[in-house]
This record gives structure tokens, sequence and C-alpha cells, in this order.
């Protein structure tokens, strides 16, 4: 009797082990073998350093000299009364004479330090008229008198306007000096037919007239009076020569 294969019937015949070698890898893996390229990221790019600055060079001095030159030529020739020349460097100015049909700006020449006696009238370049009318002294009245050694000097002005506009007049614009070139200031005294030139606003083509009293030492003494409209800025003034 045959006994029955040990193989069942559902059970694969093992294989035997065959080796075959195109299964196998190959090492070295041949040249022809085929491989991918790698994707390699490029480094970002950077820009260029800049280009180093040139040195600076030095003005040519007589480059300079030239263009001088010939912007005083240019204004030579658009002006007719200036004339340049340049010789070596050296740059020559002439002036031209006006011709005299050119206008010239007029000068107004006012004579300063005239000097008049009392009762004489003296007008300014301005349109003033200033009279000193009389001078004299006096020892004082009931409620004002000097201080002891002095007197009061009472000096009679007038002004008439003739500038042609109303104008503000002052006492202070009169000024009274001693020989020593000492200025003396005016003070009020109640005086008997005095009145005070106290100034104010003066019309034009009126006159304004009082008296101007100062306190000077008793005896005979000289001294100068002069007016000027502004005492700071006037280039000008009149002077009377007047004794007490």
């Amino acid at each position: 009797m045959q006994q029955p294969p040990n193989n069942q019937p559902w059970q694969q015949p093992q294989q035997p082990n065959t080796f075959y070698p195109s299964q196998q890898p190959q090492y070295p893996p041949p040249a022809n073998m085929y491989y991918p390229p790698q994707q390699w990221q490029q480094p970002p790019m950077m820009p260029p350093p800049p280009p180093p600055r040139p040195p600076r060079k030095k003005a040519n001095p007589w480059l300079i000299l030239a263009i001088v030159i010939g912007a005083i030529a240019n204004t030579a020739k658009s002006s007719p009364s200036i004339q340049a020349t340049a010789t070596a460097g050296v740059v020559q100015a002439t002036a031209t004479p006006i011709p005299t049909n050119t206008p010239v700006p007029l000068t107004q020449t006012v004579s300063s330090d005239v000097h008049f006696k009392a009762g004489e009238a003296a007008s300014t370049p301005d349109g003033y008229a200033v009279t000193l009318n009389k001078t004299y002294t006096s020892a004082g009245g009931e409620f004002d008198t000097p201080a002891k050694g002095n007197q009061y000097f009472v000096v009679d002005v007038s002004v008439k306007n003739g500038t042609g506009k109303n104008e503000l007049m002052s006492s202070n614009q009169f000024t009274l000096t001693d020989s020593t070139g000492q200025r003396i200031d005016d003070t009020i005294a109640s005086l008997p037919n005095v009145h005070a030139y106290i100034g104010g606003t003066l019309a034009n083509d009126k006159t304004m007239r009082g008296q101007l009293v100062y306190e000077v030492p008793t005896g005979k003494h000289p001294y100068e009076l002069a007016f000027a409209v502004n005492t700071i800025y006037s280039d000008y003034q009149i002077i009377w020569d007047i004794n007490t």
C-alpha cells in the first residue's frame, strides 16, 4: 500500500534555493545608472561695493582770478561810468565822469552855529522863524525865590511855524549854556508877568510865545541860547549871544 505524500493539497511545494544574480544589488553600481540632479539653492547676490571716492581736487587760484577778471569786465561793459582793465592779473578801475545831463541828487547845505543877538529873528531850513525878544533878571517873587547867591534869568522867545503842518514844540528845544559849556536847565518859577514857554502843538502859520526861566549865579555873565528842532538828531542850531 502506497503512502500518501506528505504534501497536503493546500501546501505549495517548496522551491529550491535558487540564486539569480540579476535580482541581487550590485556593488559598485554601474556607471550608466541615472541619478536625478540635485536641486542646489544659490545664495543671494550681494550688491557690489561702491567705487572708491576720487580725491578732491584743489581749486586753481589762477582759474579763480580769471573768473573774477571776467566778471569785472562784464560789469564794466554794462556800466557806462566805470571801465575796468586787467593786465598781468592786476585789475585797474577807472571812473568816467558822469555826463552833465545826468541828474545828480542835491545835498541840502545847512549853515550851523550862526550867532545872533537879542532882538534878532532867525529862520531854520525846515521853516521855523525863531525870535529872542528880550532878556532880564529877577530876584524872585512872592512864592518863588532863587537860592542864595543866585538869580532868575528870564528869556522871552517866540517861534512861528512855517513848515506847512502842525508841529510839536517843547522848551527842551532851547538850550542855555554858560562860558564853560555847562548846560543849565530851565526851571518853573511863579514870577510876575512871566508866562512859561511850556511848548505843545503849534499849528501851521501860528506863533507860540513864552518865557524861559533859568536860575543862574548873580552878577554879569555871558551865555549862549541855542535852538534846535530836535536836540539829538538835528545837524544845525541857532545861537544867540546874551548876557545877564
